[in-house]
């Protein structure tokens, strides 16, 4: 749902939305993270495992296994790394979703008391004229 223009938010004497951000793309954000930390833990287990590594023979073989030696333990620390930012993004999408949830519900008392004050203004003004 798309939030009110920063212009609609004069009401509340703000410039701009006081809680910008798209829920949606958290979520797709997350995913993609989520996915990172799949992808990037498979290729780890994969080196870490050795497998086909280990059985090649040759200077090419122990030159790649000398190549890759330190990949399986930053392979870990990035899988370990996209996961905690996913997480991080699931803690904080419904903190988000609340904050604006409320800004909103301010937004519309603001601008419900700018009416009721327009129309208590419009009164007074009756009422002097009335009297004069």
């Amino acid at each position: 749902m798309a939030r009110p223009g920063d212009a609609e938010w004069s009401v509340l004497q703000l410039d701009a939305d006081p809680v910008p951000g798209d829920p949606e793309s958290f979520e797709e954000i997350t995913r993609a993270y989520q996915e990172l930390a799949r992808s990037t833990q498979e290729a780890h287990d994969l080196l870490a495992s050795g497998s086909q590594i280990d059985v090649g023979q040759g200077k090419a073989m122990e030159a790649f296994r000398d190549l890759i030696g330190k990949l399986p333990g930053r392979l870990d620390t990035m899988a370990n790394s996209y996961a905690s930012a996913a997480d991080a993004y699931l803690r904080y999408l419904p903190s988000l979703e609340e904050a604006q949830k409320m800004s909103l519900q301010a937004l519309e008392q603001a601008r419900q008391a700018s009416g009721d004050q327009g129309a208590a203004q419009a009164a007074v003004s009756a009422a002097q004229a009335a009297i004069t």
